[in-house]
């Protein structure tokens, strides 16, 4: 009897029940209030992903310690901790919308945390040319526009041109025609061709519009009607 034990302590026996990993001893330090136990024990996890020759683990969970660590940081205002940790998100996630949407969270915190909009609107970028058929590249253009058309509008617009063909497929695409017609009606700057070019762009993204309107429910299509008809109409008294 004391054999069997024995060989039970050292080996496991069949039925024991496994030991709790690493998430779940955080999830129950969190929900216990300890923070920096719950921290130390994805850091823990970080550490053994990093080291030379480590494989990576189920689940994307090398990832996720990381997104965990800089929720963390973020929670306790560390922003330049936080900023350092989503950007190497990346570089361990083999998801994609994960990857993009820690991304976009690095420049969101670059911006408005940091105040570093150069770099802010590097990473948005990046962002929207890797993986613009995820949805996070939505809030990347959002943020590109937001912090381009400060710096230099006219440059903007012709980076839009420039990235429609490629995302004129995607979802995506009509978020660039959108931010593009906004950019023309709310700023003073228009290019050379304004006429030409506008009228395409509009001329495309009604269409894509009214094509989308006519496949939905009636009651959603008026809904839709109403809520872009101030939109569509600025634009053409514009043009």
């Amino acid at each position: 009897m004391r054999r069997a034990l024995l060989i039970c302590l050292l080996g496991g026996c069949a039925g024991a029940p496994p030991l709790p990993t690493e998430f779940e001893l955080a999830h129950e330090k969190e929900a216990r209030g300890d923070d920096d136990g719950a921290l130390l024990l994805y850091r823990t996890v970080r550490a053994a992903c990093e080291r030379p020759g480590a494989q990576p683990l189920p689940k994307d969970d090398c990832a996720l310690a990381l997104v965990r660590e800089a929720q963390f940081h973020e929670k306790h205002h560390r922003w330049r901790e936080a900023f350092e940790t989503w950007k190497k998100v990346p570089e361990r996630s083999s998801d994609r919308r994960k990857s993009s949407r820690a991304l976009v969270r690095a420049a969101v915190v670059a911006a408005d945390e940091l105040g570093d909009e150069p770099t802010a609107e590097a990473l948005a970028w990046r962002t929207v040319e890797k993986w613009p058929d995820e949805v996070p590249a939505d809030d990347a253009l959002a943020l590109a526009v937001r912090l381009g058309k400060k710096r230099d509008a006219r440059a903007l617009i012709k980076t839009l041109d420039a990235l429609y063909p490629r995302v004129a497929t995607l979802d995506l695409g009509d978020n660039v025609l959108w931010e593009r017609a906004e950019l023309l009606r709310t700023t003073s700057t228009r290019p050379a061709c304004t006429s030409s070019a506008t009228t395409r762009w509009e001329a495309r993204s009604l269409q894509r519009r009214r094509a989308a309107r006519s496949a939905m429910p009636r009651p959603l299509a008026t809904l839709c009607r109403t809520r872009h008809w101030v939109a569509e109409t600025s634009t053409g008294a514009a043009t």
